[in-house]
């Protein structure tokens, strides 16, 4: 668990960096600096089993991530629980079609990492982005 703790911080560096530069701040670790040297790792183990009956389960309500990152990387069976809320803009309908607000699930893909923005990167880059609204929704197999 340590070792995989340490790759987990390296690639959310990375991922820091990535942002930093597609930005365009003054340097690559610039989003890095502004959080700080003290970079703390949570792990966290979570399993949502298909549920035979999804409407009477609870997964987990909504919020927003506290952390700067949070790195999530899905099962195996590529489960889609987790949800967002579609960014609210000056249109009534977003690129894809879906009402402004509305919870859109994301799609769990082989391979891949999901990384979610959390409130403390929101506060060192407040003028670049906003974090989102998450929900968990226990899905039927």
């Amino acid at each position: 668990m340590e070792e995989y703790s340490e790759k987990m911080l390296e690639v959310g560096k990375e991922v820091l960096t990535a942002m930093s530069m597609s930005l365009g701040l003054k340097n690559e670790r610039e989003l890095e600096e502004r959080l700080g040297d003290e970079i703390d790792v949570g792990l966290r183990v979570n399993f949502y089993p298909p549920c035979p009956q999804p409407d009477l389960t609870l997964g987990l309500s909504s919020h927003s991530d506290p952390g700067a990152l949070t790195l999530l990387l899905p099962d195996d069976q590529q489960i889609a629980g987790l949800q967002i809320r579609a960014p609210v803009s000056t249109n009534e309908y977003s690129t894809q079609g879906r009402l402004q607000g509305d919870w859109v699930t994301v799609q769990p893909q082989p391979d891949a990492i999901i990384v979610n923005l959390g409130d403390q990167l929101q506060v060192v880059i407040t003028l670049y982005i906003i974090t989102i609204n998450i929900n968990i929704n226990i899905t039927s197999p």
